[in-house]
């Protein structure tokens, strides 16, 4: 269905990082008829990039919504909302600091919290949403708004979770809530990742091994859906 595919290594220093990270980057969709600058990160004048890619995402969408396959339309659709989010939009915000009333709507620009991270680019990335009020809400809410109502369930046990996750598919988006915290976890080459505005030490936006993650670790629940799955949302995303 893809008939093209994209791959490139794009190294840079993310603010407040001691060290620089090196990140393979990629959007795969065919809707992409050739390289795009503006929706990748750029460490140079990287707010006037993150405002051009946002202009980007709605011109891909419209090349989707000419589709009149709506099974093919919905899995091109989940392919580069998946992309886009995790490829481009997540690699403007690595760096940006977290605190507990941080709601900052500018990539490395302040402040963020655990919730406004995941409102905040889902409305970047399109989604219609009010990434205030859904922010200040219990994990279990934002999960319940956002996700695929029958990928819902919860655990205990961190070997469950991971059971669970071994049942996803590569590049699928998912949302986790913890005890009081809230992420994304994302599957790339068979590894899961955990993508979130790191509270301990203040820490902030970053992307971890999902079993190395001190906050994953500390947590006695974990409450779990797949955004991806969520057809009528990826849909009603492409429409916007």
């Amino acid at each position: 269905m893809i008939i093209r595919t994209i791959f490139f290594f794009l190294i840079f220093n993310c603010f407040h990082c001691k060290e620089s990270t090196t990140q393979k980057e990629g959007i795969t969709t065919k809707t992409i008829e050739k390289f795009d600058s503006t929706l990748l990160f750029n460490p140079e004048n990287h707010y006037n990039n993150y405002k051009n890619l946002k202009h980007r995402v709605k011109n891909l969408k419209a090349n989707l919504r000419k589709k009149d396959n709506i099974s093919e339309k919905l899995a091109d659709g989940k392919e580069l909302f998946a992309n886009l989010l995790v490829d481009s939009i997540f690699n403007y915000w690595y760096g940006t600091k977290w605190d507990f009333n941080g709601h900052t709507k500018t990539p490395r620009n302040g402040e963020i919290a655990c919730g406004y991270f995941i409102t905040t680019t889902l409305k970047d990335v399109g989604i219609h949403l009010n990434r205030y009020s859904l922010a200040q809400k219990a994990s279990s809410e934002i999960i319940k708004r956002l996700c695929d109502e029958n990928t819902i369930t919860r655990f205990s046990d961190l070997e469950k979770l991971k059971s669970y996750l071994s049942d996803v598919n590569n590049n699928e988006v998912l949302i986790l809530g913890l005890d009081y915290h809230v992420g994304f976890v994302v599957k790339r080459d068979g590894k899961n990742y955990f993508i979130h505005s790191n509270y301990i030490s203040r820490e902030g936006v970053i992307k971890e091994i999902l079993e190395n993650s001190d906050a994953i670790r500390s947590s006695n629940i974990y409450m779990i859906g797949n955004v991806t799955r969520n057809d009528e949302l990826i849909l009603n995303w492409l429409k916007q």
